[in-house]
């Protein structure tokens, strides 16, 4: 009798020890695969495809300018191919119906017949965020031309569009914006001895109007419009803040 049941007691042993090592595989398996994917997944957004900024000169019937070439594939390089694309067609709508009209009235040769706009293209990075920085200017006629920023910033790890307020503590936005109003009446251009800011204009700032900014490893730079804060002299301005002085606004996340 026990002739005939000890291979059948080496059998369970061997059974026993399978099971033994193949649990062991599996869960070294499942360590490796819930861990190699977010590390990938970092290592990869980290290393995107550098983006390139070119110029192509824009020569219509009714408008002429400049416009930027983005190549890249990361979400900020997409998103500001679309708004170029969009921003364009929209002012040679206004041109095409603008200028037929003032050409005949004034004349061919009437700077008030001759629409332009250029736009310009910069790359803005710190650790953990990428923007594009659109710089615009647009003659319509008139004196002068108007001057703009249209900024896109995304997270460079999960590739989203971010907002300020993903940047600067929830319960800290009233305290921040009132930290830029104080930090604009103080400010003095180079060259200025005295405030330029309008200062019923920057009163009613709220955080809000901070929709266009950039990131980068020393300054958090909020862009204003010609004639959002100042006169029409300043025109566009990028007003930066060193983020020594803003690292108690600043969300973990993003210091």
């Amino acid at each position: 009798m026990r002739k005939k049941n000890k291979p059948k007691g080496i059998v369970y042993l061997v059974v026993l020890v399978i099971l033994v090592v193949a649990g062991l595989y599996l869960k070294e398996r499942h360590n490796t695969t819930s861990v190699v994917p977010e590390t990938l997944k970092e290592e990869t957004a980290k290393s995107l495809p550098e983006i390139s900024i070119g110029t192509e000169n824009i020569k219509e019937e009714n408008f002429s300018g400049t416009r930027p070439t983005i190549s890249g594939d990361s979400t900020v390089a997409v998103v500001a191919r679309t708004y170029i694309e969009e921003r364009v067609n929209e002012f040679k709508t206004e041109a095409d119906t603008d200028v037929p009209d003032m050409r005949e009235k004034f004349g061919a040769d009437s700077p008030m017949a001759s629409y332009t706009i250029d736009i310009s293209a910069a790359e803005v990075k710190s650790e953990k965020t990428q923007s594009i920085v659109l710089s615009e200017y647009t003659y319509t006629g008139g004196a002068n031309g108007n001057s703009s920023y249209k900024v896109i910033t995304a997270s460079i790890v999960s590739e989203k569009i971010l907002s300020l307020a993903n940047i600067i503590k929830k319960d800290k936005q009233t305290s921040f914006t009132n930290f830029v109003k104080k930090e604009l009446k103080a400010w003095r251009p180079e060259g200025s001895t005295s405030s330029v800011i309008f200062e019923d204009e920057v009163k009613n700032l709220t955080f809000g109007s901070f929709t266009n900014w950039s990131l980068d490893d020393k300054n958090l730079t909020i862009y204003f419009d010609k004639y959002q804060i100042g006169p029409g002299v300043l025109g566009a301005v990028a007003f930066p803040l060193p983020l020594g002085k803003i690292k108690d606004f600043i969300e973990s996340t993003y210091q």
